[in-house]
């Protein structure tokens, strides 16, 4: 089957060959296939890598939790944010706390400074990207807290106004979010779609309603 065949492809010498037999095993989804997708981790293409980490996402199995949180840490951002998605996809809560520090080392570092906050495109830049996905990975655990630490600022106000921050704050549905929420809705020209702000307004109002 797909598997016997693509497991030995992942020791194969071109890095294109590994990525797709990567692949190919997260498609099948079978959970015999996550050592072989962990040595992956830490193969010396950042594409290999990358594609290993959503594979396991792919598979969902929580066995691969520990090699996916220490890929967080990874020298290449985008397998950085590919690991946050595939543990996001794994749905195990006790891993927020880790792919919220990899989110804050990025915005700390500048990595959404020059996001335009109604850009609904893919993030331009790794580092934005990584970012992206640790926040809906965060959104898809229900990670309140952590959504929050990393989403407002001490003073109650959001830490960026682009539009994945905003999402992921929606997601939080606890009383602290509300000032940030509120300065996202009022703030105006911000998103060029009614159908976003709206969207936000929506839980802006049940966070209201838990005050």
């Amino acid at each position: 089957g797909v598997q016997t065949c693509a497991l030995p492809i992942l020791s194969d010498a071109e890095g294109r060959v590994r990525r797709r037999a990567a692949l190919a095993l997260g498609r099948v989804g079978l959970p015999d296939a996550i050592p072989a997708l962990q040595q992956a981790l830490q193969d010396q293409e950042p594409e290999v890598r990358q594609m290993a980490a959503f594979a396991l996402g792919l598979i969902g199995d929580r066995a691969a939790r520990e090699s996916l949180v220490m890929a967080l840490a990874d020298p290449n951002q985008t397998v950085q944010g590919r690991a946050a998605e595939a543990l996001g996809a794994i749905g195990s809560r006790e891993d927020a706390a880790a792919i919220g520090q990899m989110v804050t080392r990025h915005l700390r570092e500048g990595a959404l400074s020059t996001m335009p906050p109604d850009d609904l495109r893919p993030a331009t830049t790794p580092a934005a990207e990584a970012v992206r996905l640790g926040l809906y990975a965060l959104a898809r655990l229900g990670a309140s807290d952590v959504i929050l630490s990393v989403t407002v600022n001490p003073d109650g106000s959001p830490v960026s106004r682009w539009w994945p921050v905003a999402f992921t704050l929606a997601r939080a549905n606890v009383p602290a979010a509300a000032p940030a929420l509120r300065a996202l809705v009022e703030t105006p020209g911000r998103y060029r779609s009614e159908e976003h702000t709206s969207e936000l307004q929506s839980h802006l109002n049940l966070v209201c309603r838990l005050l």
